[in-house]
């Protein structure tokens, strides 16, 4: 995942957090929400990063952050094998976004978009897909899950 922050940002990481299993839950916003007791698994550091004239951050999309101030533009990379499990963005309908994501699809096969348009009235995200690994448990195998948060 790579996020570009905006100047005066401050952002806090947790370092080595995507190696355990934090007992994630969907947040409102369509990604997951980590529970504070999780982020103080033995292993995981905590590092607040200030931002004044913006940054670049470039990490496992499974680490956990809280931004404190600031904003960024995410892009997340997945391999095709993943993608159906991930959630779609939601994005509004009649905004003229569709002719742009047309556009934007004609240019390269290689870029890809995981993305719904909604009417303005539905929320932000769609629901994920169980895991296919692990069925939405978290508890089967050795890599940590990208959308239950759990090992499969």
């Amino acid at each position: 995942m790579v996020n570009l922050w905006t100047s005066d940002s401050v952002v806090m990481f947790h370092v080595r957090s995507q190696n355990n299993h934090l007992m994630a839950q969907a947040a409102p916003n369509g990604l997951l929400k980590i529970p504070p007791e999780s982020l103080g698994l033995p292993g995981i550091i905590s590092k607040t990063a200030v931002m004044k004239t913006g940054g670049l951050s470039i990490m496992d999309a499974r680490t956990g952050f809280k931004i404190f101030k600031g904003r960024t533009i995410t892009f997340g990379f997945v391999v095709p094998d993943e993608l159906p499990y991930w959630v779609k963005m939601g994005l509004p309908k009649g905004y003229g976004l569709e002719a742009l994501v047309q556009q934007m699809q004609e240019i390269s096969d290689r870029i890809g978009a995981n993305f719904e348009f909604q009417h303005t009235d539905q929320g932000t995200s769609s629901p994920s897909r169980a895991c296919r690994m692990c069925g939405g448990t978290g508890r089967n195998g050795v890599f940590t899950c990208a959308i239950c948060g759990g090992k499969k």
